[in-house]
């Protein structure tokens, strides 16, 4: 499916503008923007965002945006770029996954071994601490992640490690799952489950020393608790 600029999401472009101008008028000199690392972006580089859909488009043009609004201001801006996010209060793909795992329903992808980033929201948070800290980090952007990328099979053997419930895994073909996505009309999710959707973080290397706080396991841990403590 191309791109239109039906599909290029302007209210997300021209909310996020409004907002930072409301800050600039209320005297705000400094913003964080939590981007994304772009949907079926493949292995980024610094600076250079790969985007393929809308809402990479969407996101990709919202951030230039931000660089125009910087520059007429002098507001000071960092963007963050993260890739799948865990922790308490996840939702969307995740939130499906643990309840995939926790009701034991088999999973097909043993096979894939494509590697993924992701990041748990107190990594994520700990970033947001090292930019507020650290002003020469106004005007860049950052990906970031647990540091630790692993495949789908191995994230999900420690989703169900977290709470004690083995994730049932499948070893079906890449080819199988390919033709079945496409019967189901899901190419391009399954596009983007065989793909590597790896982050590069030297940027963030280049200003931040250390490693993130949180490991993989406790981040999971922590979300896997979350997820069989609700209501």
């Amino acid at each position: 499916m191309s791109i239109s600029s039906v599909h290029l999401r302007p209210d997300r472009v021209s909310a996020t503008i409004c907002r930072l101008n409301s800050a600039v008028y209320r005297t705000v000199l400094f913003a964080i923007v939590n981007s994304s690392c772009y949907k079926n972006e493949v292995s980024t580089k610094p600076g250079q965002p790969h985007v393929k859909d809308a809402y990479g488009v969407s996101k990709h043009k919202a951030e230039l945006a931000l660089l125009e609004v910087a520059a007429a201001t002098g507001l000071e801006i960092v963007s963050i770029r993260p890739p799948l996010v865990d922790g308490p209060g996840v939702k969307g793909k995740f939130l499906r996954l643990l309840g995939a795992i926790d009701h034991c329903y088999p999973l097909l992808f043993a096979g894939l071994d494509s590697r993924t980033s992701a990041v748990f929201l107190g990594n994520l948070v700990d970033l947001v601490r090292l930019c507020v800290e650290t002003p020469a980090a106004a005007g860049e952007a950052f990906y970031v992640s647990d540091d630790e990328d692993l495949t789908s099979s191995a994230l999900e053997r420690k989703i169900g490690a977290a709470p004690g419930r083995p994730a049932r895994m499948l070893p079906v073909p890449v080819g199988a799952l390919s033709l079945l996505a496409k019967i189901a009309g899901k190419t391009s999710e399954i596009e983007r489950l065989v793909g590597a959707r790896q982050v590069d973080l030297t940027d963030a290397r280049r200003f931040f020393s250390g490693s993130p706080p949180h490991t993989v396991e406790q981040g999971l841990s922590e979300t896997a608790m979350w997820f069989r403590g609700r209501p």
